[in-house]
């Protein structure tokens, strides 16, 4: 068997042991010293030399008797010089008392104690009555070996203390120097067993943290093979094997700590490589503790380490919209992602923000923003919804129109009938013409409205806009108060314009009107100014979507209340209006937007509310001549010479013998289209349905020499009333007559077959040269 190692606690014990066994011996030397050399002793001494001094003074050893009277004088003596005697007593063998000085004692010594001591077979020069309370010692005086008598003597207690304490001190001094012998002893050993060993390890602990774990392994390790394999030893093993541990632990929360900046590190590049906005903020103290690149450049600096809603949004508190009551749970987790957008007040772009929670570096968690620039979708959304607008304008407008014109359809033919009825000096012949030329304009407006949906093909001729401005301004004139003065600077020459002079009077309408609108209440002067500017090659800054070259000039003044810095940029937007209920629909601005665009040109605003409007219109000059146009100043009917049914302009005879097979939805409609025909000698056959209209081809298709027929009716459409009547009879002419129809164009219809496509409304004159011209081919 392997022999049992011995430990520290058994070391301890047999050092205990042995200094224990040192001291004790010590105190049995010192001990013993001091009974030899005790009070008794001294006392011995001390009545030993007053016993030889009486011996030799008063004791005669011929004779063998004590001199009497020299006794008394030899105490005497010895009484004066020792004052730590009490009394001296001397005794015959018969308890008589020789001589005596001092104080009496209590009581004297009778024969018997006398003769008690005799007997007692001791030295009698050193026998001693250790009378503890009185002191005394007791010698005998003899002559050879012949006993004479007794001494007695007390001695005081102080000079027995005197001698009690330096027995005392000896006896302390030996004690004290046995405890410091052992003590060294003690602290020697247990200082290598025990001390030692813990500095050494409490050395190495304190330079935990001071150096690298693999030194102070190494440190450990090298103590540890000169340790005596005690429980010391034992300790520092154990130590040996939790430094390793904590080396070990200390590395793996390194190889891990370092993963994990590596990992944050690739975390941030990444970040930093989006092109979007991220930050990192405390969501306790609102603290921007990450800022990626490119949301430093977007905000022009780093912001780390601000408050976010103070430098992100200008708020003076927590932003109202803030998300972090939604990024955890009531446990603490996170609940994911929290999607939202808005405008950034301090850059002014819009973002799509995408907040969730997320563990940050120190283990807290924190709020993570990533938000992507979205202002020029959302400028696509806007330009979408407006499209959307512009869908919905064009669906009401069809609409409109299609009944608008059907309207005015028959109060032109209804006029024009009248007009025919009646002389020329007839008092209600010029209100007859008024009303005819307002439906003209009124179908022209219609024809705008429709061209600004895109619901039709604008149909641009050279335009004259220096007449055309002149003939608007002054049939406005009579419409716009008196308050206001109209100033004018058009040029003398003319300047030509690819245009659609209806269009382009609809401009200065809804312009002239707006003016006059924000100066109603003051006053104040319109002043339109027309003139020619050339767009440069490289100087397209104010004008980026103009093509280089000659372009005139229309800018119109007013001296209105202007218009707000915060609604400028919305004018031109459908709907949009600042003018009260009944006083603006929201769509003249954005109707003359659209004209002018459609016209290959640009129109700008300028405005200082208090001060008035500025609005620049540039038109591309076109350098033909313009065409004799037919507006709403000049009626078709006006080129044909009243009641003689011939076209001036072109010797054309407009009047037919012909069969017409008519065909309307609108009853009024069936009537004045019937009278109409019939005055230009037409027979007319006319009815209200299609199935009905297309039974009556079917019984005599060669009874009809034309077929005119609206597109938008009940049971059947013009298209499918046509292809039907074609598949009986191919050659039949066939004209479509129609207030509006998304289903068909002139384009359209040609490529249907249909001979001819006329918009309502229609004059007398321009449905007669229609016919004319089908019918001489």
């Amino acid at each position: 068997m392997r022999s049992q190692k011995t430990g520290l606690f058994d070391k301890l014990f047999i050092l205990h042991l042995f200094s224990t066994t040192i001291l004790f011996l010590f105190i049995i030397v010192s001990y013993s010293y001091i009974e030899k050399n005790n009070f008794n002793t001294n006392l011995i001494k001390k009545s030993v030399l007053v016993h030889d001094l009486l011996e030799i003074s008063c004791v005669d050893p011929i004779v063998g008797t004590i001199a009497y009277d020299r006794a008394y004088q030899v105490i005497e003596a010895i009484y004066r010089k020792n004052q730590e005697i009490v009394y001296i007593e001397i005794y015959d063998p018969t308890a008589i008392i020789i001589a005596s000085i001092g104080e009496r004692p209590g009581a004297h010594l009778s024969v018997e104690e006398i003769n008690l001591l005799f007997n007692q077979d001791s030295d009698a020069a050193h026998q001693t009555n250790r009378n503890q309370d009185q002191n005394e010692l007791i010698t005998y005086l003899k002559a050879g070996d012949l006993y004479l008598g007794v001494v007695r003597i007390e001695f005081t207690k102080k000079y027995l203390m005197k001698q009690l304490r330096g027995n005392i001190l000896y006896f302390l001094g030996l004690f004290i120097i046995a405890i410091a012998i052992t003590s060294l002893i003690f602290y020697l050993f247990t200082n290598k067993w025990i001390v030692q060993p813990i500095v050494n390890v409490s050395n190495i602990m304190n330079s935990y943290g001071q150096a690298e774990m693999s030194a102070i392994f190494t440190n450990i390790k090298k103590y540890n093979k000169a340790a005596a394999k005690d429980e010391i030893g034992i300790m520092s093993t154990a130590f040996e094997r939790m430094i390793l541990s904590i080396i070990k632990r200390t590395e793996e929360k390194e190889k891990a700590e370092e993963s994990v900046r590596a990992s944050h590190e690739r975390f941030l590049t990444v970040l930093n490589s989006i092109d979007a906005t991220i930050y990192v903020a405390d969501m306790e103290t609102y603290e921007i503790l990450f800022m990626n690149k490119y949301m430093v450049e977007s905000f022009g600096r780093d912001m780390t380490g601000e408050i976010c809603w103070e430098v992100l949004r200008g708020e003076s508190g927590q932003c109202p919209g803030c998300t972090n009551d939604q990024l955890i749970d009531e446990n603490g987790n996170p609940t994911g992602v929290c999607t939202w957008q808005d405008k950034n007040p301090i850059v002014g772009k819009w973002y799509m923000n995408y907040d969730r929670a997320i563990e940050w570096t120190n283990g807290k968690l924190v709020k993570l923003q990533i938000a992507t620039d979205i202002t020029e979708m959302k400028k696509m959304e806007e330009e979408l919804i407006q499209a959307y607008k512009m869908e919905s304008i064009g669906t009401l407008a069809g609409g409109v129109a299609h009944d608008f014109n059907n309207i005015l359809y028959m109060i032109i033919g209804n006029a024009e009938l009248a007009l025919e009825d009646i002389s020329k000096l007839h008092p209600s012949h010029s209100k007859l013409e008024s009303i005819k030329s307002a439906s003209f304009k009124a179908a022209g407006i219609v024809k705008q409205l429709l061209s600004f949906s895109r619901k039709i093909d604008q149909e641009l001729k050279p335009v004259g806009i220096v007449s055309t401005i002149e003939d608007s301004l002054d049939f406005l004139r009579a419409t716009i108060p008196t308050t206001i003065e109209i100033q004018r600077q058009l040029p003398d020459k003319e300047i030509i314009i690819l245009a659609d002079s209806i269009q382009i009077n609809q401009i200065f309408m809804n312009l002239c009107v707006n003016a006059s609108h924000a100066m109603e209440k003051t006053g104040g002067v319109l002043e339109i100014k027309v003139e020619t500017t050339v767009i440069e090659k490289g100087s397209k800054k104010d004008f980026p979507d103009l093509v280089p070259g000659q372009y005139a000039k229309i800018t119109m003044i007013d001296t209105g209340l202007g218009i707000n810095p915060g609604v400028i940029d919305r004018i031109f937007d459908p709907y949009f209006t600042t003018k009260e209920i009944g006083k603006g629909s929201g769509m003249g601005l954005a109707v003359v937007h659209g004209i002018v665009k459609s016209h290959g040109g640009v129109i700008s605003v300028y405005s200082t509310p208090g001060q008035g409007t500025t609005f620049t219109i540039l038109f591309p000059v076109f350098d033909k001549k313009p065409d004799i146009e037919t507006d709403g100043n000049h009626e078709p009917d006006q080129d044909m010479d009243n009641g003689m049914g011939q076209d001036m302009d072109h010797g054309m005879n407009m009047m037919g013998t012909e069969t017409i097979l008519f065909v309307d939805d609108e009853e009024s409609i069936i009537d004045m289209s019937v009278q109409m025909l019939e005055r230009l000698g037409y027979k007319v056959t006319a009815t209200t349905n299609p199935r009905e209209a297309l039974k009556l081809f079917q019984s005599k298709s060669n009874g009809f020499d034309l077929i005119i027929t609206d597109m938008t009716m009940p049971q059947m459409t013009g298209i499918k009333l046509s292809e039907k009547i074609k598949e009986i009879r191919p050659d039949v002419p066939i004209i479509i007559c129609t207030g509006h129809s998304s289903l068909i164009d002139e384009k359209t219809a040609e490529q249907l077959g249909i001979t001819a496509y006329l918009m309502k409304p229609v004059s007398m004159s321009e449905i007669s040269k229609t016919i004319r011209k089908i019918m001489n081919k």
